[in-house]
């Protein structure tokens, strides 16, 4: 019987980066919204666009296009080991911002992983922070709602420009398939087949000669021009923090007025208007929830024959979009149940609040008139 043959070393490779950039994304929740055009112009912002190099429909774009800015080169901490980074931010009208440091790759493949394992991912988080909250002090007059939050989301691409023999995108699947698993897993020891097999499944090539391959925290770029995956890739990861955003406040919504249901009412509140600030608090943040969410998905308009929107459709599932937004589309209809709830309680209080009132109004109206005729 023969055996099955163990994975190849993640260093099977050999092959030399003429060209490699790390490109470290890091998406970030700053306001309510932004408004793109009271940028201060000192920043030199300009307007970004998803290049369509392959054919696609004109309308292939964003709705809203975002706004660039270069930030030149920063170092990172010690625990980065001084290294130098070329930092640039890109803002979305719906009060997202995305920071981008770039590093060059190591020379050899076979490195990758290695290099993949040792990623300052702190001191890349802490430059990032430190950089969106520069910039946020910057262009404070352009915010609106002003919020910036813990939340971030980071994620990883290592995009191979030129190598020293050109690619073949299935063959350099098969043979490389260790050591493109250890980079996206960000993990150079040894991987079972089944972990390989996961991290590749769902490759995306346009041409023999091209490749993209996702993961749930990194993803490899094999392209000489990679500037439209690129830019999908990094919106996803703006999509997801925005998706988490909404999930924490929906979150915290429903558990703070949940206990509203269940809260005695006076009789003077009743008659005012029971569970009235709950009511319009949560209609508020519901008409923002979906507002958010609409704008969020609909930022960019893809097609499904596209390039793009396989890139898009694959790594989404990969980052786990589909199910982020499920849990924020059952978060609002249980917000629209609740509202629902505490309107109809609210009601029924009310009704009974005027029944109680009427009632006592007769009795006071049948003791008044008591009262007057023992005074006759």
């Amino acid at each position: 019987m023969s055996q099955r043959a163990e994975p190849p070393e993640p260093g099977a490779g050999g092959r030399r980066i003429l060209e490699g950039r790390l490109h470290a994304f890091f998406a970030f929740d700053v306001a309510n919204a932004i408004e793109l055009e009271a940028i201060p112009s000192v920043l030199r912002p300009g307007r970004a666009s998803l290049r369509r190099r392959r054919p696609a429909p004109e309308y292939v774009e964003y709705a809203v296009a975002p706004v660039d800015i270069a930030l030149g080169e920063r170092e990172l901490g010690p625990h980065g080991g001084g290294a130098r980074v070329a930092a640039s931010a890109r803002l979305f009208d719906f009060g997202a911002v995305s920071v981008c440091l770039t590093l060059p790759l190591p020379e050899t493949l076979e490195a990758l992983p290695a290099f993949a394992q040792a990623l300052p991912q702190e001191e890349l988080a802490s430059e990032a922070r430190r950089v969106v909250e520069e910039l946020v002090r910057e262009i404070r007059p352009a915010l609106r709602g002003l919020g910036l939050n813990e939340l971030v989301e980071d994620y990883f691409v290592f995009h191979l420009g030129a190598l020293d023999r050109p690619i073949d995108a299935e063959a350099f699947l098969r043979e490389e398939a260790a050591l493109l698993a250890a980079t996206l897993c960000l993990d150079a020891g040894r991987l079972s087949r089944q972990q390989i097999e996961e991290a590749l499944r769902d490759p995306v090539s346009y041409s023999p000669g091209d490749l993209l391959v996702a993961d749930w925290g990194a993803a490899i770029v094999c392209d000489t021009d990679a500037a439209d995956a690129l830019a999908v890739l990094e919106f996803l990861n703006v999509q997801l923090v925005e998706l988490r955003f909404l999930d924490s406040r929906l979150d915290r919504a429903l558990a703070r007025f949940s206990e509203e249901v269940y809260q005695n009412e006076t009789l003077w509140r009743a008659i005012r208007g029971p569970h009235r600030v709950a009511i319009r608090a949560l209609s508020e943040l519901t008409v923002e929830a979906e507002s958010l969410s609409e704008r969020v998905e609909n930022a960019v308009k893809l097609v499904p024959d596209v390039y793009l929107a396989r890139v898009y459709r694959r790594s989404a599932g990969r980052l786990g979009l589909p199910t982020w937004s499920r849990m924020v589309s059952s978060k609002l209809e249980a917000l629209r149940h609740l509202t629902t709830v505490l309107r109809e309680s609210a009601a029924a209080r009310r009704a009974e609040a005027l029944e109680i009132t009427i009632i006592l109004l007769i009795a006071l109206e049948i003791a008044l008139a008591l009262l007057g005729r023992l005074g006759n």
